[in-house]
């Protein structure tokens, strides 16, 4: 959406009856419908409900005082953050406001508008010849303008692509970034196999309705005239179109990932052992690597390696992403952090990174221009990655410190959990840096595990799993989980998701669980275990003592946290 205070002034003169015979200039007039009828806020000779929203939000606003543009996918992404958060930055208030925006109400009908109005698809061989050429990002949005001047484009062919919303452009941090939206980027696709040769192609919903039925004589020359029927029958380009037409504005937020060099170490040493036709054994990776069997558990719950029981001795494996990390990252020479993908997971769902992020991806050579076959497979790689459930002493600390609901600032949020660490005496992770700085570090793996999402304002929030995560922590032995390096790994996952399944076979065996004892409640966990990991029976029985020492498991079964675990584990795998 792209609104200057003249589209609002013809909005008005049409919701009025005055068809533009008053105020306006009729050139003037004549081009401002036409951007507004392109973005779904007009049809026929009135505003649509999507336009009407528009026209009741600024009622009594002297509009010609207000800052253009008015609305653009930079406010309505800082108005969809402030009504998710409740929080922006002091300098995104003052843009708001100087667009009589910071009234909520208003706020509100205008995103109430973005949400309800369906924008055309129009296209000029102008548009065909910017969009081809164009960096499709996720990309800095100085670098766009600086092209599209260069190139003799100018501004206005950026606005028009906003209009439609095949572009959007995030509010400014440290610059501004831009990205072209799945919808954009599938016209482009489409665009660089199908000429125009028309001067425009227009669809808009009268359009696809027309060519799903029998049209008259006159509807087909109208179709014929906008290139989208020949022969009597609908081109491939008009079928293409409207598949995009009704594409998705946005999909379901991916998660991103990180690699760090030592998970790269790790894959290598496993690799390694398979060629040679050794067991990848815990010992193995460490005497080759230096690794413990931390990473071993992050790289698990990744779904980069798989625990197997080999011979009486556990053992790892490298899955099919495992090997394509490997591949694709193995000559890293430092970590590619969780903010690098945000670059391409956000705006791959159709969101806006910020500069920040984008920074980072070209930085780890994730974007140039375009998302590169680096980033594309990482984030092929996030978008179907399993994330099992896993909690280190720092994920506890930073559940216990994000609030449910609107979240917190994530500067507010290190401070709270760096206390938080020094209160309760934790280890400190990286005793060479800065806490504040690991407890940053923190939150990215956090992020990067499907517990939290760190927005453009900065602001933390739970995600669905992070929030029956923190009522694992809450249900649980706190002070316990906190304090243990692993309280949940993905073998405790199975082993939880395994007794919740056999309930009723398990519940006469639980007082067997003893230090002592290798009951047939450790027999039949581990049985029925097979069917999601294969560890030794001595790993059962250890897994069940600290389970119950964490407070997962009770006398009779899991306790109210372990079931949570459980649920948290079912809401990691609904979101991929």
């Amino acid at each position: 959406m792209f609104l200057k205070a003249e589209h609002i002034e013809v909005l008005r003169e049409l919701s009025a009856g005055r068809g533009g015979e008053a105020g306006a200039p009729a050139e003037m007039f004549s081009k401002r419908l036409l951007e507004l009828r392109i973005q779904g806020l007009v049809e026929a000779d009135g505003p649509t409900e999507a336009g009407q929203l528009i026209v009741d939000a600024f009622d009594g606003v002297d509009v010609s005082r207000l800052e253009d543009p008015v609305v653009s996918s930079e406010i309505v992404k800082m108005l969809e953050l402030l009504a998710e958060t409740g929080e922006i930055s002091e300098r995104w208030m003052e843009q708001l406001k100087r667009r009589a925006l910071d009234n909520e109400e208003r706020a509100n009908k205008v995103l109430q508008a973005y949400a309800k109005a369906k924008p055309s698809i129009f296209i000029t061989p102008y548009i065909v010849e910017f969009l081809l050429r164009m960096p499709p990002g996720p990309g800095i949005l100085s670098d766009l303008t600086n092209f599209a001047k260069s190139a003799g484009y100018g501004y206005n062919i950026i606005n028009a692509l906003e209009a439609m919303r095949w572009i959007k452009i995030s509010p400014e941090t440290r610059g501004r970034a831009y990205t072209l939206t799945p919808l954009g980027r599938r016209i482009r696709e489409i665009l660089s196999r199908h000429p125009v040769r028309v001067p425009h192609v227009l669809l808009d919903r009268r359009i696809v309705s027309m060519l799903a039925r029998t049209w008259t004589e006159a509807e087909e020359q109208e179709l014929v005239l906008l290139g989208l029927v020949s022969g009597g029958e609908a081109t491939p380009l008009a079928r293409e179109l409207v598949d995009a037409y009704n594409l998705a504005e946005t999909l379901p937020r991916v998660a991103p990932t990180y690699v760090t060099r030592e998970e790269i170490r790790v894959l290598s040493a496993i690799e390694e052992a398979k060629k040679k036709g050794l067991p990848a054994t815990q010992d193995w990776i460490e005497k080759r690597t230096g690794a413990k069997g931390d990473v071993l558990h992050v790289l698990e719950s990744k779904g980069w390696i798989v625990r197997r029981e080999v011979k009486g001795k556990d053992t790892y494996e490298a899955t099919e992403d495992g090997r394509k990390i490997l591949d694709v990252f193995g000559g890293i020479v430092i970590d590619v952090p969780a903010a690098a993908v945000k670059a391409i997971t956000f705006a791959l769902a159709g969101d806006v990174p910020i500069p920040e992020w984008v920074q980072e991806a070209r930085r780890h050579g994730l974007v140039a221009g375009d998302v590169t076959k680096k980033g594309r497979t990482i984030y092929e790689i996030a978008r179907r990655m399993p994330r099992l459930p896993i909690l280190t002493g720092y994920d506890a600390a930073v559940l216990a410190r994000t609030p449910r609901r609107k979240g917190v600032h994530v500067d507010r949020l290190v401070k709270e959990v760096a206390e938080y660490v020094r209160t309760e005496r934790m280890d400190i992770r990286h005793p060479r840096m800065p806490l504040e700085r690991s407890v940053r570090i923190a939150i990215s793996e956090a992020e990067a595990r499907g517990y939290v999402f760190v927005l453009q304002n900065g602001v933390v929030r739970l995600t669905r799993a992070g929030d029956l995560m923190k009522s694992v922590l809450e249900y649980g032995k706190t002070r316990e989980m906190v304090h243990t390096k692993f309280a949940v790994t993905p073998t405790t996952y199975h082993i939880a998701r395994t007794i919740a399944e056999n309930e009723s076979k398990l519940r006469k065996l639980w007082r067997e669980i003893d230090e002592e004892i290798l009951g047939e409640t450790v027999k039949t966990v581990y049985n029925e275990l097979k069917r999601y990991t294969s560890i030794t029976v001595e790993e059962v029985f250890k897994y069940l003592i600290i389970m119950k020492r964490i407070g997962l498991l009770g006398d009779m079964g899991l306790t109210k946290a372990g079931k949570y675990l459980v649920e948290a584990g079912a809401a990691l795998r609904a979101a991929q």
